[in-house]
């Protein structure tokens, strides 16, 4: 998986968003998720089947990671 997102590459953009506002981050984290998932998508090969395998889904979540440490956007938090 490690393997994977490092030989693929995704511009994601995020200097248009306002991370101060509550919409800015939840936008960010929606690029962050929608790049990580091209990213470990971009080596797998998709035989008619729309769940992801095990190593495709790590990969995601390694990427996805990776990707809000570079950019400061955190996890959501969770109101309970």
């Amino acid at each position: 998986a490690a393997a994977l997102a490092a030989s693929s590459s995704v511009e994601l953009k995020y200097d248009d968003l306002d991370l101060s506002t509550a919409e800015g981050p939840a936008w960010g984290n929606k690029r962050v998720d929608d790049a990580a998932r091209q990213v470990s998508a971009s080596g797998s090969a998709h035989t008619g089947t729309i769940l992801r395998s095990k190593a495709e889904n790590q990969c995601f979540k390694d990427t996805r990671e990776q990707l809000r440490q570079r950019v400061a956007i955190s996890e959501p938090k969770q109101r309970g």
